[in-house]
C-alpha cells in the first residue's frame, strides 16, 4: 500500500510540474519589447530565423517571421511592408510590428531584415 501511495504522489507531482507551461523565450522577448530594449531582442529574432528551412523562398521566410512576431504575446500585429525593397547588399525587407508597451499603449516599430542566408534582423526603428 505504501508503494502505491508513493507512486501516486510521484505521478501527481510530475503531472503538476509537467503541466506548468511557460514560454520563457516569449517572456524574454516581450520583456525587451516592453522595456524598449529592441537591440536585446535581436538574438532571439535571429535564433528564430536560423531555424527556418532552406527550402523556403525568401518570401515564405519573411511570412514565417511575420507569423512568429504575431505569435509573441506582446505583439498585436505584424505586417510585411516590403520584400527586398531596400537596395543594399544583401537587400533588406521591412516588417511593421505593432506592440503593447508597458503602459498598455500600442506602438509601432519597423524591423529591417537582411535577406541573407539565413535571414537576419538588422534593427528595429521608428
Amino acid at each position: 500500500m505504501k508503494k502505491i501511495t508513493f507512486i501516486f504522489i510521484i505521478i501527481s507531482i510530475s503531472f503538476f510540474i509537467g503541466c506548468k507551461k511557460t514560454n520563457t523565450l516569449d517572456e524574454t522577448f516581450c520583456t525587451f519589447i516592453h522595456n524598449k530594449d529592441f537591440d536585446k531582442s535581436k538574438p532571439i529574432v535571429d535564433r528564430f530565423l536560423s531555424t527556418l528551412s532552406t527550402n523556403l523562398t525568401s518570401s515564405q521566410k519573411l511570412e514565417k517571421l511575420a507569423q512568429w512576431y504575431k505569435s509573441q504575446s506582446c505583439i498585436v500585429n505584424a505586417e510585411i511592408i516590403c520584400n527586398s525593397c531596400i537596395d543594399t547588399y544583401p537587400s533588406m525587407s521591412e516588417i511593421k510590428i505593432f506592440f503593447e508597451n508597458s503602459n498598455g499603449t500600442i506602438e509601432t516599430k519597423i524591423a529591417d531584415i537582411y535577406m541573407s542566408t539565413p535571414l537576419t534582423l538588422k534593427t528595429h526603428h521608428d
